[in-house]
């Protein structure tokens, strides 16, 4: 209950700073903040709290952040329990590989939203480049966010892979 409790306390500033450092480092492409705490917490915490979490965090970026009919909700869903489905087979515990398995899934994930969207009749990325800047980013801040939540422990100390 406890970490459940740590797990919520954290999602507050995740949607803060995702909210007011959108258009950092560039306005084009940014760190999506949320998807790496979605990834975080399919690479360590178990499946009874996390998808709780998961659904939580997707609901908010749907609600508050755009409308998308569910997009971005279902493909934080497929990317969480596809990494607690395999994560006892995935190597990760290393900076290069933790590295190299964030940028491939945010690249899945922001492929699957653009699917999506482009399935319900919006235009998606008509570029190849722009999602693989994306996950670039998204794999280099991951380097820098997940030490510092397994640092806290509260996240990480009885949640651990």
């Amino acid at each position: 209950m406890k970490q459940s409790f740590y797990l919520l306390l954290y999602s507050f500033p995740v949607f803060l700073f995702e909210g007011t450092l959108r258009y950092l480092p560039f306005p084009s492409f940014h760190a999506d903040l949320i998807l790496l705490f979605v990834l975080y917490m399919g690479f360590y915490v178990p499946i009874l709290p996390g998808a709780f979490f998961v659904f939580f965090l997707g609901i908010f970026q749907e609600g508050l952040a755009s409308s998308l009919y569910g997009s971005i909700l279902l493909s934080y869903l497929l990317v969480y329990f596809f990494l607690r489905l395999f994560h006892q087979q995935l190597f990760f515990q290393r900076k290069m590989a933790q590295w190299i398995w964030v940028a491939l899934l945010s690249w899945i994930q922001r492929s699957l939203v653009d699917s999506l969207l482009l399935w319900h009749g919006f235009p998606g990325e008509s570029s190849l480049w722009p999602p693989i800047f994306f996950a670039i980013l998204q794999g280099l801040v991951s380097l820098i966010l997940f030490p510092f939540l397994k640092k806290k422990g509260t996240l990480s100390t009885n949640y651990v892979a």
